[in-house]
């Protein structure tokens, strides 16, 4: 198996994936292969950014110049403090995109010409297509699980947008070596 943090193969199994449910959808366009495009776009979007703040940001924290918050933020580290005052790490959901202004708003401070515009159509894209996949994954209605052309549309887009979000993050020299156990996981393999 390849090396899961090889920036190649980890894109190109995404993008094969978002591929092969495009065919699906194109092959036959029933509600079944909607829905899966849109999920399968947008837990590649997950994927890309999940990759992007390892790959990145998983390199030593004075690197970067990471606040002790903003490196707990990235890596969704959250703190709880019990009944018996043992202080104990646990994950805190940080949603998409916020992540997103997030990573931007730290590789800007380290390469100021990065930019990017999150009050674009292009951005309101892309926050579309993630309220469509909350509403496909937490669905209350029959109405909840219906995809329309233009939700499709958003969730592709904001695959593309986000692919070239990481793609210039890396142009901007944002790509490091990866350390042994980027994510602090205590698995290195």
């Amino acid at each position: 198996m390849k090396d899961k943090f090889d920036l190649r193969y980890f894109t190109d199994v995404l993008i094969a994936d978002v591929v092969a449910s495009q065919k699906r959808l194109d092959a036959e366009d029933s509600p079944q292969n909607r829905r899966d495009i849109v999920r399968t776009a947008m837990s590649s979007v997950e994927g890309l950014i999940w990759f992007l703040k390892v790959r990145v940001f998983g390199l030593p924290r004075v690197e970067w110049k990471l606040t002790a918050h903003e490196y707990d933020a990235l890596f969704e580290r959250s703190y709880h403090v019990a009944a018996n005052g043992v202080v104990r790490r646990t994950t805190r959901h940080l949603p998409t995109a916020t992540t997103l202004k997030l990573v931007a708003r730290i590789i800007r401070r380290q390469f100021p010409e990065f930019t990017e515009d999150f009050s674009g159509e292009g951005w309101c894209r892309v926050l579309a297509a993630i309220e469509v996949r909350h509403r496909l994954t937490h669905p209350k209605s029959v109405e909840d699980l219906q995809v329309s052309d233009r939700d499709v549309q958003c969730a592709e887009y904001a695959f593309r947008w986000t692919l070239a979000f990481l793609l210039r993050a890396a142009a901007y020299g944002a790509m490091g070596e990866l350390p042994e156990d980027p994510g602090g996981t205590g698995d290195s393999g």
